[in-house]
């Protein structure tokens, strides 16, 4: 099966003067193959958060629990990211992630950590 990749945190920012009511918002964690990250790429998990109420300028930082990587990934070098739903952004336009804030992560078969244990 999958393996999870662990808990981590997604700062999401309300970059206005506006001071919206509180909402719900929807988070995405995607699993690319560069540092692109977008809606295009492999859905590892969805997450919504309700009654999230920004002021203006302010920095959120939501937890996200560990997305689990599929099994049967191929071997090698891929990028997380997350994209926050754009039904519940008011700026998505700056939702792909362009490689500054994409996790580069090393996806290895179950079999090197059972070689490794056996020798």
């Amino acid at each position: 099966d999958g393996n999870s990749v662990g808990p981590s945190r997604v700062n999401v920012t309300n970059p206005t003067n506006d001071d919206p009511a509180a909402r719900s918002f929807t988070l995405r964690v995607y699993l690319s193959t560069n540092n692109i990250v977008s809606a295009a790429d492999t859905l590892l998990a969805t997450w919504t958060y309700n009654n999230v109420d920004f002021s203006a300028m302010q920095v959120r930082q939501f937890n996200v629990p560990a997305p689990v990587i599929p099994p049967g990934t191929t071997p090698g070098t891929y990028w997380l990211g997350a994209v926050l739903d754009s039904g519940s952004d008011g700026n998505f336009s700056n939702n792909n992630v362009w490689g500054w804030d994409a996790q580069e992560i090393q996806v290895v078969t179950a079999d090197v950590f059972h070689d490794r244990f056996e020798n």
